[in-house]
């Protein structure tokens, strides 16, 4: 009986830990993802959108689209994703913050 007690407790403690860890990736990622949405102001222009896009921390990857550009930051597991989309010409005309489950 003493025996399955422990088990339970490190089952738990585990999974607690888990649970700690999931609530810090997805908090990191979309805090990441909404500063550079709001780093990216509209009227910015294009080229200096680009640079801090490519600057941002925690930034999985960015690519290229025919509207411009999307920029993308992994959650706790490899399905959830935060994404900041930037729409450009000559300058930027939106930012759309999303999350992808």
């Amino acid at each position: 009986m003493k025996r399955w007690v422990s088990v339970l407790a490190y089952a738990t403690l585990g999974m607690v830990l888990l649970s700690a860890w999931v609530m810090r990736a997805e908090h990191r990622a979309s805090d990441a993802a909404s500063a550079l949405c709001v780093a990216i102001p509209v009227g910015m222009p294009a080229a200096e959108a680009r640079r801090v896009v490519a600057a941002a921390e925690g930034l999985e990857r960015h690519l290229d689209t025919p509207t411009g550009m999307l920029a993308i930051f992994s959650g706790a597991f490899m399905f959830s994703r935060y994404t900041c989309e930037v729409t450009l010409a000559e300058r930027v005309t939106a930012t759309r913050l999303n999350h992808l489950d």
